[in-house]
């Protein structure tokens, strides 16, 4: 017998050992009165054949399984439709103002962009990403983006406007570990993107969007992805890989009966 099906097989026997015996501790199955209760099993012999199509994944998304987990995505309200009253999980410093904007949207699907107000070139907008929840305390852990060496980051969005930007990649001692400076905004709606090589690996960056001189600038669809994701789909190599390596048959998603074969 294989190794696979012998693990599967104790692992079987296992799970109804302890059922049988949790069912006889709470009364649910015992021996008639006066009979000594017995379970036989025997190891040595093979079971009902359960069919291999019958393993597979189960996913939800909770718990940034998905976005902040599965999906590669670094930046956390990239398009500022988490919150209609606020930039959530963006922070701005120095001589800048900012505000929600929906009065000329990058599209109707999207309504919301993110307005900033440039004073001087000291001001700037920055997140973490997906590592801290909002309204609560996470003093304990440093939280922060995963930058490293050797794995550059896509850097895109769209803007409008007039004042350029300078995108950098920080560590979690304010360590400057990528740059690069953007092009100047048009008055229309345009997408740019740089690449940016992280000079050191620090897991608890930051992204850090810095005005350069005075203006205004609107900004949505920010994204911060690895060039490299598992074949090019957007998922992290990470994990992906350690859910192929499963082989699973189907890919169960809660709420229906939905799956798909994992290819």
């Amino acid at each position: 017998m294989k190794d696979g099906a012998k693990k599967r097989r104790a692992g079987l026997i296992g799970l109804l050992a302890l059922a049988l015996c949790a069912a006889n501790s709470s009364g649910l199955w015992a021996a008639p009165s006066g009979q000594a209760a017995r379970l036989t099993i025997h190891v040595d012999r093979d079971g009902p054949k359960i069919s291999p199509l019958l393993y597979g994944i189960f996913f939800e998304e909770i718990n940034r399984a998905g976005e902040g987990g599965l999906w590669a995505e670094l930046i956390q309200n990239r398009s500022f439709e988490d919150d209609p009253k606020e930039p959530l999980a963006w922070k701005s410093s120095g001589a800048v103002k900012t505000r929600l904007d929906r009065q000329s949207p990058l599209h109707r699907q999207n309504p919301t962009s993110l307005y900033l107000e440039f004073s001087g070139s000291d001001g700037s907008l920055s997140q973490d990403g997906f590592s801290r929840a909002p309204g609560k305390d996470h003093a304990a852990y440093p939280g922060g983006m995963a930058f490293r060496k050797g794995e550059a980051l896509r850097f895109s969005m769209y803007q409008r406007g007039d004042c350029p930007l300078e995108v950098r990649l920080l560590g979690q001692g304010e360590e400057l570990l990528a740059k690069a400076s953007l092009p100047a905004p048009s008055g229309a709606w345009e997408r740019i993107e740089v690449t940016l090589d992280p000079s050191a690996t620090d897991l608890s960056g930051r992204l850090l969007l810095a005005g350069r001189g005075a203006g205004k600038v609107w900004i949505d669809q920010l994204s911060l992805m690895p060039v490299s994701t598992w074949k090019g789909h957007g998922l992290r190599r990470d994990l992906a890989e350690m859910i192929a390596a499963v082989k699973p048959t189907f890919v169960r998603f809660p709420g229906a009966a939905l799956s798909r074969a994992w290819t």
